[in-house]
């Protein structure tokens, strides 16, 4: 109950004061016996984050980059992971590293660690 409460919430708060972005999915499908490569498709999806940089004491810990923003995603329907990537303003995105807020066994939301490629 609380978690579906607090779902509604992140979803509702998400899509009003977020932004759009796009997320891709990048999927590895068959191997081609005649040229020995991996077909590459990719997946997107439009939605909407809210986006953060970090301070200047997240920097300092090493951890983060100088250029890394935090994309908030409500993460109802998606199964995020570093192999994605992010597309907002123009600006194309990888995944460093993915927290998620889970509640009553439920992701509520994810925290993207994202860097500017």
């Amino acid at each position: 109950m609380l978690a579906d409460r607090l779902r509604l919430t992140a979803d509702r708060l998400i899509t009003k004061f977020g932004s759009a972005i796009v997320l891709t999915e990048h999927i590895t499908t068959t191997f081609n016996p005649t040229t020995g490569d991996n077909l590459e498709t990719s997946v997107e999806y439009h939605t909407k984050a809210h986006i953060s940089p970090y301070t200047t004491s997240d920097i300092v810990s090493g951890a983060i980059g100088i250029n890394d923003s935090r994309f908030l995603v409500y993460a109802d329907g998606y199964d995020i992971d570093e192999d994605w990537t992010i597309e907002f303003d123009n600006q194309h995105y990888t995944i460093i590293n993915i927290s998620k807020t889970i509640a009553q066994n439920k992701r509520i939301v994810l925290t993207l660690q994202c860097r500017c490629k």
